[in-house]
């Protein structure tokens, strides 16, 4: 029986996320923009002092927490009783400060790279015609890229869980999939955004094939890449489509596994698509089947959704995670 712990490593962007709602002085300012808002490490320091100053130095009505995919995964791999290790890249600045604290409070080894740029932003606020203006300035998350990670942080047996984003370093990304796979650890990618399978599609598909293990992707992500990689039997990569609330498949092979989401009413189901992936992950880990699988990450998935942001309490995924179901 093998005795040497296992976990998931992650490699990505990691975020400050605010939710909340939009106030009517935000959206004279910003309204007229159209959603998601980018905007440039200057900009977003205006925005954040902006939206301070709503709320007399208080962050208004906006509930700050730890964001990003990589960062979410891991929180959830560490919650579920697994090692979780995240690289990524943060400021020297408050933002960097609160991320690193989360993380270790979590039980996640931060592998930050420090950049003199600010930390990543993700707003997410909702407006009274029940729509939700989305701003996002990735600032240093993008110096994730300039990372160099020792031969020593690849471990057989482990996950090593990609966000797509980092496609548009191709050699880099390549560089680091073959380290990982002649270290024997299990290779999954996140496609990330829509926008991500648009733009990147078929570089997203040609990696894939050549070195992942498992791909997730949400419908919209997979449709924009074409609907349908159509893996022969042959094929050793696994497709996992996030369906939201009506659960998820996998496509393995050319033959298509489903399985039903747990329902109930979303407070907000900001990174719930990240959590999903952490739990269909830690239950390969365990060795499950792949229905097992996808249906121990919906549960995860469905408790996290009662929950604003990452604020939901590690048991509460845990106890989902061992029960295989969401009550």
């Amino acid at each position: 029986m093998d005795s040497q712990p296992k976990g998931i490593m992650t490699l990505g962007h990691v975020l400050v996320d605010g939710i909340g709602s939009a106030s009517k002085a935000f959206l004279d300012r910003y309204g007229h923009l159209p959603s998601p808002i980018h905007i440039d490490p200057e900009g977003m320091e205006e925005l954040l002092a902006f939206l301070a100053g709503e709320g007399k130095g208080s962050g208004g009505n906006v509930s700050w927490s730890l964001g990003g995919g990589a960062a979410v995964a891991a929180r959830t791999v560490s919650a579920l009783g697994f090692h979780a290790e995240v690289w990524a890249s943060v400021g020297r600045d408050e933002g960097g400060r609160f991320l690193a604290e989360e993380l270790a409070a979590a039980g996640v080894e931060a592998r930050f790279f420090l950049s003199g740029k600010p930390t990543g932003l993700f707003c997410s606020l909702g407006t009274h015609e029940g729509e939700r203006k989305l701003i996002v300035s990735p600032g240093a998350a993008r110096d994730v890229r300039l990372v160099r990670i020792p031969s020593g942080a690849f471990r057989p047996g482990w996950v090593f869980h990609i966000d797509g984003l980092l496609i548009d370093e191709i050699l880099w990304l390549s560089s680091l999939a073959e380290r990982a796979k002649a270290a024997g650890m299990v290779l999954s990618m996140d496609i990330s955004t829509e926008g991500n399978a648009k733009t990147h599609g078929r570089a997203l598909r040609d990696f894939a094939e050549k070195y992942c293990d498992l791909v997730f992707a949400n419908e919209k992500e997979f449709e924009a890449m074409g609907g349908s990689p159509d893996p022969d039997a042959d094929s050793g990569t696994a497709w996992v489509v996030k369906r939201g609330g009506r659960g998820a498949a996998l496509l393995r092979g050319g033959r298509w596994i489903e399985a039903a989401a747990f329902h109930r009413e979303p407070v907000d189901d900001t990174g719930a698509g990240d959590v999903f992936s952490a739990g269909f992950l830690c239950a390969r880990l365990e060795g499950r089947t792949g229905p097992e699988c996808l249906r121990l990450g919906n549960a995860v998935a469905a408790a996290s959704i009662g929950y604003v942001g990452s604020t939901v309490p590690p048991g509460v995924l845990k106890r989902a995670f061992e029960d295989g179901s969401f009550a």
